[in-house]
């Protein structure tokens, strides 16, 4: 009778904590690079990723970027496209004097760097924990045509 009755007990408590799980899902935990630095991922962030990048260096400030984050009225939606524009600006905003897209936007890219949430730049990205412009970018792919024949359809024989 007692292990029935704790068996049931265990059972609803099971089905309480599935039911719970499904209906509140759990925090989005963000991204992150393979030293587990918390990446940027919204215009604001990169916005003040970048001004904290400036102000410090390189070195980064999590207590200056979150203050940045109080007081910027910026989009606080995802958007991973954004992010680098954005770090850029920021950084041009703080005293950086050069060509945003040129200097800063391409270079970044081209180096495969990405701002973290406290104002530096990551490379450290590998198999786990890829670089994100790969993942939310949309690439054009020339594909070569490698067939004997060319482009003619059919057989020609």
């Amino acid at each position: 009778m007692v292990r029935n009755l704790i068996l049931a007990a265990v059972a609803a408590v099971v089905l309480i904590a599935g039911a719970f799980y499904v209906v509140v899902p759990p925090p989005y935990p963000g991204i992150f690079d393979a030293d587990l630095n918390r990446l940027a991922e919204t215009y604001e962030q990169g916005w003040c990723s970048g001004e904290t990048f400036w102000k410090t260096k390189g070195g980064g400030d999590p207590g200056a970027a979150k203050r940045c984050a109080e007081t910027l009225d910026a989009s606080t939606e995802i958007n991973h496209e954004a992010v680098v524009p954005a770090f850029c600006r920021g950084v041009s905003n703080a005293g950086w004097q050069g060509n945003v897209k040129l200097d800063c936007i391409d270079f970044i890219e081209d180096s495969e760097m990405w701002p973290t949430i406290d104002g530096r730049l990551s490379r450290a990205f590998d198999e786990n924990y890829p670089y994100p412009g790969g993942f939310f970018k949309a690439t054009k792919t020339d594909t070569p045509d490698n067939s004997r024949t060319g482009d003619r359809e059919g057989n020609l024989r």
